[in-house]
């Protein structure tokens, strides 16, 4: 049986999110809003709680996998950020997004097709 990683620590701001907001590619600024005070942080510690998608106990047996949630965002977050950053280089590229026609798809290649 193929074992499952546990994730302490999960975000609820995907880290290749925060990335886009990094003056180096890992930290950021951060404006700690109780002491007042701004700090250069990594985004492996920004916007993240201990098992903060964790089911409670009282629904773990319910669904097998208590960090489902997490395993889900893991496998999803990866096709955002190649879409995200799809459409960034359609728009350093062209200046615009484009325009789509109703019914059009447009794939995550970029390739829009017509009356799907």
């Amino acid at each position: 049986m193929l074992e499952v990683q546990e994730t302490k620590n999960q975000h609820t701001v995907p880290q290749g999110y925060l990335k886009q907001f990094t003056y180096d590619g890992k930290r950021l600024y951060v404006f700690d809003k109780y002491t007042q005070r701004l700090n250069s942080r990594g985004t492996k510690s920004v916007a993240s709680l201990p098992y903060f998608y964790d089911f409670p106990d009282d629904v773990r047996m319910d669904f097998g996998d208590p960090q489902l949630v997490e395993h889900i965002f893991s496998g999803i977050e990866p096709i955002f950020y190649n879409l995200r950053d799809d459409l960034l280089r359609t728009i350093d590229k062209q200046g615009r997004i484009g325009r789509l026609e109703s019914g059009d798809v447009l794939l995550h290649s970029g390739t829009v097709f017509k009356d799907c």
